[in-house]
């Protein structure tokens, strides 16, 4: 399948990311309160750190070698089953310090049907195989999968989740959707690669996964841990703040950071078939769409602050505003750290400066998160995990500078002309203000309104290149019928 379809199919599968949660976090917000909504959302970020610990590397690593291998079926056979060895013997050590965990923390969590499906969900984790369908760029299975099951949960939530006390119904839902999902993809590895005990040699892949697993989990740290810092050193009700300002930060940011996944295959692919030319124009070409698609969100979110959290999450939930506005760069920092490391570092093998970068960075991010949160709650958290990633992107770039491959990410054309697009949202927002009186409605015609106008910007008036390549893409998608396949 060729990048253009597994770029459409991928941007299916960010907008369901989006517009589900769209759906259902407004629900949510107003028939549980903050402190239940924190008491899930400290299980639910628990339970995943350990996963991604249990995954021992293998997503990045196993995409990566899949890529290599993706045409020869024996030695694909041998990867997958070697592979799927090593996580079921990472998981099953991994799960003694999970459970170690549970009783040490059994106070903050204080509700057995949390800790049963959070274990259910684990459990199930050993199973986990994703990283063989992303290494084939089996992307169309991963969207229609995803979206199924998404709009399964989305139909759960809204007809089992009625009062405050529901709030287990609403962690259920989350990790039994999750479960499927799981041994969904299973079920279709074992039909195409049927793995295999035997004559494995899993070894040689230790090293690697040595490194890539310090990677996952330097990431997990940012993306897993800042909650239950949080919970440990501040309440349910500022990680019930915070869980759903970092998730709105997360999900729009979600739109941009999964086309990285999409292109981190295509990239390794290149790199070990193509010029380095090729790759250096891939590259740029990357990185100058991670910045237009960023800035803008992020400008948009700061703006927006206020009436996102009044229509959105209603008034239970107002302090969100402010960490809003604190985690608004926050798109933009940290989907081009993420470009840097992920499309850059890890294709040329920088496992080990990547993984040192995250431990460091990491190390920081523990520190100040529980300084700032103990001081400031949920916007002491927000300010940590904005510093440590912006000191994370520092020391990414530097690394990359050191490849010495001349590699170009900041185009001043390009970043005047977004920016240039960004300034038109005041005059919309400005004008919204003042003719709509219904909130909902205000808010809806400002994010409509914005997003015309930047794209009607860089399209008919500056011309913007890459906007133009974009347009030009889905055009012709749209007319030979790309979207649907035919």
């Amino acid at each position: 399948m060729n990048l253009k379809k597994n770029l459409v199919y991928n941007s299916i599968l960010s907008l369901s990311q989006v517009l589900f949660p769209l759906i259902t976090i407004p629900y949510i917000s107003r028939v549980l309160d903050p402190e239940r909504v924190g008491r899930v959302g400290f299980i639910d970020s628990y339970t995943y750190f350990f996963t991604v610990v249990a995954e021992f590397g293998i997503i990045t690593y196993g995409v990566r070698e899949i890529v290599k291998l993706k045409d020869d079926p024996v030695a694909l056979k041998k990867l997958v089953s070697e592979l799927f060895l090593i996580q079921l013997i990472a998981s099953g050590i991994t799960s003694v310090i999970y459970l170690s965990g549970i009783f040490i923390l059994w106070q903050k969590i204080g509700d057995v049907r949390l800790i049963a499906f959070s274990a259910s969900f684990f459990i199930a984790n050993f199973f986990y195989c994703e990283w063989y369908f992303w290494g084939k760029e089996a992307f169309r299975y991963i969207a229609i999968r995803s979206i199924l099951i998404r709009l399964a949960g989305v139909v759960s939530i809204f007809l089992l989740i009625k009062a405050p006390q529901d709030y287990y119904i609403y962690y259920g839902i989350i990790t039994i959707t999750a479960i499927i999902g799981l041994i969904w993809n299973f079920s279709i590895l074992f039909k195409e690669i049927k793995p295999v005990f035997r004559n494995l040699a899993i070894r040689k892949h230790i090293p690697q996964l040595l490194m890539m697993n310090g990677v996952t989990l330097g990431y997990s740290i940012f993306l897993m841990l800042d909650t239950p810092l949080l919970r440990l050193s501040n309440t349910e009700k500022a990680v019930g703040f915070y869980i759903f300002a970092i998730k709105i930060i997360r999900t729009g940011s979600a739109v941009i950071t999964d086309l990285l996944l999409v292109l981190y295959p295509h990239t390794v692919d290149l790199i070990n078939t193509s010029s380095k030319e090729a790759v250096k124009r891939k590259i740029h070409q990357s990185s100058q769409l991670m910045l237009l698609l960023s800035i803008p969100l992020a400008s948009g979110i700061f703006l927006l602050a206020d009436s996102l959290t009044q229509v959105y999450l209603g008034p239970a939930f107002s302090p969100v505003a402010i960490n809003l506005r604190i985690l608004a760069v926050f798109p933009v920092i940290s989907t081009f750290e993420l470009f840097l490391n992920r499309q850059v570092l890890l294709s040329y093998h920088k496992e080990k400066q990547v993984m040192t970068m995250m431990l460091i960075c990491g190390f920081i991010f523990i520190t100040t998160t529980i300084l700032l949160s103990t001081l400031y709650g949920d916007n002491g958290a927000s300010v940590a995990i904005v510093f440590a990633e912006i000191l994370l992107l520092i020391f990414s770039y530097y690394q990359v500078r050191q490849l010495k491959m001349g590699f170009t990410f900041i185009e001043w054309k390009n970043i005047l002309q977004i920016i240039g697009g960004v300034i038109l949202f005041l005059p919309v927002i400005y004008f919204n203000h003042i003719f709509f009186d219904t909130k909902w409605l205000e808010l809806v015609c400002n994010i409509a309104g914005c997003i015309l106008i930047y794209f009607g910007w860089l399209i008919f008036v500056v011309k913007n290149t890459l906007a133009l390549q974009l347009y030009d893409m889905f055009k012709t998608m749209i007319k030979t019928g790309t979207v649907s396949g035919k």
